[in-house]
């Protein structure tokens, strides 16, 4: 069979449901629930005894909705909160690598510092020490001269 004539078949059927539905005088039911999903409800209410009447089954039904909704939104909370914790936990790990990564830069400048710092004083004190015997053995020539000139020799 056709596709087409498949669905032209169903719409027919459809059509004569709708007439038949159009007929039935639903001025008892309340209109805001003209859905299955409260008709269930309804049905389900009343066939459990859960309540007596369908003004009760709607109240039940509301609270149901409203207990729904909120189940749903705490469902989002704690996705949400779960999410939170997640990006938490990394934002922890990238702090912790990236403190260790500065502790260990810290520590290499440090000893190129220290050793940069020990290198020049010894290369200060070498210079101090150099220059002081140079003076002194200058100091000693020129005294040594002083001591010819005033004819100690």
């Amino acid at each position: 069979m056709d596709v087409d004539k498949q669905i032209a078949i169903a719409e027919l059927r459809l059509d004569v449901i709708r007439q038949k539905i159009s007929q039935i005088d639903l001025s008892w039911y309340p209109p805001d629930f003209l859905f299955s999903d409260a008709a269930k409800y309804f049905h389900m209410a009343i066939r459990n005894q859960m309540c007596d009447k369908l003004g009760e089954a709607v109240k039940l039904y509301n609270e149901q909705l409203f207990r729904n909704e909120h189940l749903s939104n705490q469902r989002k909370q704690i996705s949400l909160a779960f999410t939170q914790c997640v990006l938490q936990a990394v934002t922890i790990d990238t702090i912790r690598s990236e403190g260790q990564a500065t502790r260990n830069t810290i520590r290499e400048e440090g000893s190129m510092t220290r050793g940069t710092i020990m290198a020049e004083g010894n290369a200060t004190r070498s210079a101090i020490h150099a220059e002081g015997a140079a003076s002194r053995e200058q100091n000693e020539r020129h005294h040594q001269q002083n001591r010819r000139d005033q004819g100690y020799w």
